[in-house]
This record gives C-alpha cells, structure tokens and sequence, in this order.
C-alpha cells in the first residue's frame, strides 16, 4: 500500500504549463480540487474545465471533491463568513472523515494524488493546515510542491512551531505582529513542542477568514 501524497499551491505557477510540469515530475496522477470555488478572475487558467482540460491532454486525473473536506459553502453566496472557521472542529466532522476516507482509498488503489489549493505557502492554506496535518497523523507521507523545491509536512511543522515561539514573544513584548511564518531560532516558550504546534495551527487558521 502507498501512504504518499502531495499537495500544491496554484498561486505560485502563472504559466499552467509549468504547473503541469511539476505534477509529472513528481509522479503525480490526481489532482484533487479543493477549493471553494473552482474559478479565479485572476488565474483563469486555473478554472475547472480549463484546468480539467488541460491536465486531460497530460493523462492526468482532475477530481473535485464534493463538500470541500467538510469545509461547506453556498456557491452563491460570496459574502465572508461572520467568523474564523475552526479547522479542529472541522476535522471531527462526518464530512471530513468522509473526504479523508476517499483519498485514503484513492492511495490505496495505486493513485499519487496532489492536494491543490490557491496559496502557494500550505501554512496558508487548508491543504496544509487541515488535510496535511490529518494524514500525516495518521502515519501518511506528506509533501508539499514549492516552485523551485519541495517540502515534508515534518519541515512545515518545525516552522509552524518557530512561529508560534515568535508570536507569542511579539504579543508579551507589546509588538504584537501576525505574520507568515517566519522562524526565530532564539525564541523561547514554556509551551511543549506538541502545544506550540497545536496554537500555531490555530494562530495560522485564523489568519484565512
């Protein structure tokens, strides 16, 4: 049985082309949508039947998944929610259990799927923060595609705790400053590694909504 999937941020390959390229380096056969809304004024290449189309021409698979992981929506409603969702309680719902049952058996019947979001950076994004996060807890191989790399959801968490230590520094110090991660090796907390993780996916889950 396979435990390996990807995951990819659009945002960071204006040229599809390119994009394409990177999934068949790597080995890829699915890609998975997850996105809440499969169109973008601003990356119309990255529209679902273009998208679809064009990864078709490659013997690429194109999978949306219905219910977005349990992240629901009303695709004619554009207004923003009235507050943050919480991707931890998103993550014991039926819904979710469902979408991770379906790519657990997707990788089980051969597939080398890759997660597709919108941000280029997974700390940003629910591919990383959710669905990472859940399958690499469950003993999953996770690798997140960069332009130009690529990194293990293990490296994404070192980070995403360095974070956590300079954030909570920033907010005792009055210079309290959300940022993207940015890793500060002489930060100190007197959280344990695994409560630093915890309160920088929540810290970073916020920032989304």
């Amino acid at each position: 049985m396979g435990s390996l999937l990807y995951t990819i941020g659009y945002a960071g390959y204006p040229d599809i082309g390119g994009f394409i390229a990177e999934l068949k380096e790597y080995g890829i056969t699915t890609l998975i949508d997850i996105r809440k809304r499969p169109y973008q004024a601003y990356f119309e290449q990255y529209e679902e039947n273009t998208l679809r189309n064009a990864l078709t021409r490659e013997d690429l698979a194109y999978i949306r998944f219905e219910g977005n992981f349990g992240m629901g929506y009303d695709e004619e409603d554009d207004e923003e929610p009235e507050k943050p969702v919480d991707y931890e309680e998103i993550a014991k719902t039926e819904e979710f259990g469902k979408g991770v049952s379906r790519l657990r058996y997707g990788i089980e019947k051969g597939l080398v799927p890759v997660i597709m979001g919108e941000a280029t950076d997974p700390a940003m994004c629910a591919r990383g923060l959710l669905i990472a996060r859940a399958l690499s807890g469950m003993g999953y191989t996770v690798k997140h595609i960069l332009p130009g790399g690529i990194k293990d959801h293990s490296e994404l968490e070192k980070e995403i705790r360095e974070f956590t230590k300079k954030d909570i520094g920033t907010e005792r110090t009055g210079e309290y400053q959300l940022s993207l991660i940015s890793p500060d090796n002489n930060a100190s907390s007197p959280l344990s590694d695994e409560e630093l993780l915890a309160e920088g996916y929540r810290r970073l889950g916020r920032q989304l909504f």
